[in-house]
């Protein structure tokens, strides 16, 4: 019964923040997707959202993998749902504000919702959701936002290594290691069989490539300015040199073997299950925490302690890494929504952007599932049955998809003991004193946002050469240069024509 009351009274606390339901006489239905990771149900937090705006919403599940040809094909075809999340490129948005396939935004939706204004502004592509006719038609998702505002967002990728191999062997890092150290790391763990089962792996990741890349030759994978004009990023100096050294610690035993034949979740399985030295994947306090359970779960005793976060860098204690858009995916609405449907669904969009909403949604409700204690900070009260709070409110599912990426809320989400989101944020903190003090690569939008035939036609899988080079033993140091050449030559057909592009636009 105290429970109840407790719901009732929150609830009745949170309605107080919004629009009154005098506002929405009329009730509205309409549908929406989300991506399909765990079934939704009408609970609580649904009514939370929903009765304040007088709406019951149809929620579809559309599986990650599906996404992009479930969008394609129903937006295309005209069959889309009311409210649709899709992936964004710029190019085949282009094409369905051209085609009028999805619907504009009001012309004065900055005045109507400024949730959704600011949204626009955090993404750092607002501009490019606009069209021709100066209408907008899509509304972004941004990554960082109430609870991580930045003015610019960096890459997210980190290492994860065994704390208690490495203090054992005689390491002691901070929240960064240089690329020698890490080396060095790697070979006393294989060389002393930390596993201890004749078979320990170094470095176990499906992104080895780009994470040693990133660090030794920034850059290599895209379109570069350099003095004034762009350049194919294979075609730069160092990146031979890189290729050249992931060769060697590849031959030596350093990396996983195997690591090519990897997807991202099979190579993280490896280290809490105590078969590798290090893992290189998404440094978000969601990730970390799915590691820290799974060795837990492998009998793993304290493994906050035993497997922590850590920033890659030069031998100048300098993080490598590129700004990288502050969103993640964007709303669109089916073409033919009557205005008044269309204004109900803006209008509970743009509350879920703000910070009350992504409170709710990624804790639950205020005074039952979390509170704030006298020093300002979150305090989870989830009953210890849930694991999270989509296991007590289901329809969190839905509402994670809507607004605002998940990731900036880890940084605080009160759910994490103190110790993951110390160690998380001890990284996060050095990524971001690094690059204010040594500079980042920010976004060139010049490079993202060209719509020409040579960018529609560019497909050239970088990564995938350097693999073959790296992992084939029939190619010798003395190669790889050649190697390069070749692929370099081979491809020109597809980078130059883009680099043209760009230097005459530049050029403009």
């Amino acid at each position: 019964m105290k429970k109840i009351l407790a719901l009732v009274l929150a609830m009745l606390m949170l309605l107080s923040l919004v629009p009154t339901l005098a506002e929405y006489d009329e009730h509205i239905t309409f549908s929406a997707t989300y991506v399909d990771r765990g079934s939704t149900a009408k609970d609580a937090m649904y009514d939370f959202f929903c009765d304040q705006f007088n709406v019951d919403i149809e929620m579809i599940p559309i599986a990650w993998s599906a996404l992009n040809d479930t969008n394609s094909v129903m937006i295309m075809g005209g069959t889309m749902y009311d409210w649709m999340m899709i992936t964004w490129d710029y190019s085949t948005y282009r094409t369905y504000m051209e085609q009028g396939l999805i619907k504009p935004l009001p012309e004065n939706f900055r005045e109507l919702y400024p949730n959704i204004a600011r949204a626009f502004d955090a993404s750092g592509v607002g501009d490019y959701l606009y069209y021709d006719d100066g209408l907008a038609y899509g509304t972004p998702m941004p990554i960082f936002f109430n609870f991580a505002s930045r003015p610019y967002s960096l890459n997210m990728m980190a290492v994860y290594y065994r704390v208690d191999w490495a203090e054992e062997l005689g390491f002691d890092w901070g929240a960064s290691v240089t690329v020698s150290e890490f080396e060095e790391y790697l070979r006393a763990c294989v060389a002393n069989d930390m596993c201890g089962n004749g078979q320990t792996i170094g470095l176990s990741s499906a992104g080895t490539i780009g994470m040693y890349m990133n660090v030794l030759a920034e850059g290599y994978n895209g379109f570069n300015l350099v003095d004034g004009q762009y350049v194919w990023g294979p075609t730069m100096d160092g990146v031979t040199d890189a290729i050249k050294y992931i060769k060697t610690i590849y031959e030596e035993g350093l990396i996983d073997p195997d690591f090519y034949a990897l997807d991202t979740f099979s190579a993280q399985n490896k280290l809490p299950a105590g078969m590798t030295s290090a893992l290189y994947q998404t440094g978000t306090a969601t990730n970390y925490q799915i590691i820290l359970d799974a060795a837990a779960s492998a009998g793993m005793e304290n493994a906050v302690e035993k497997i922590k976060p850590v920033m890659l860098t030069d031998e100048n204690g300098v993080w490598h890494g590129g700004e990288v858009k502050n969103f993640w995916c964007i709303n669109v609405f089916r073409p033919d929504l009557d205005d008044e449907t269309y204004t109900r669904i803006l209008s509970l969009l743009d509350y879920l952007y703000s910070k009350e909403a992504e409170e709710v949604f990624n804790m639950g409700i205020k005074g039952v599932d979390w509170d704030v204690d006298a020093e300002g900070y979150y305090v989870s009260m989830l009953e210890e049955e849930y694991s999270n709070i989509r296991e007590k409110y289901p329809s969190g599912w839905f509402w994670r998809d809507t607004a605002i990426c998940l990731d900036e809320f880890d940084l605080v989400n009160p759910t994490y003991s103190k110790a993951v989101l110390d160690n998380i944020n001890a990284v996060y903190d050095f990524r971001y004193q690094s690059a204010e003090k040594n500079g980042y690569r920010a976004i060139d939008n010049k490079v993202n946002f060209l719509n020409t035939e040579a960018m529609r036609n560019y497909s050239v899988d970088i990564d995938s050469e350097i693999t073959r080079i790296v992992c084939d033993d029939t190619i010798s140091m003395d190669d790889v240069e050649a190697q390069w050449a070749t692929f370099i030559e081979q491809n020109a057909g597809l980078w130059q024509p883009v680099v043209n592009d760009l230097n005459a636009a530049c050029a403009e």
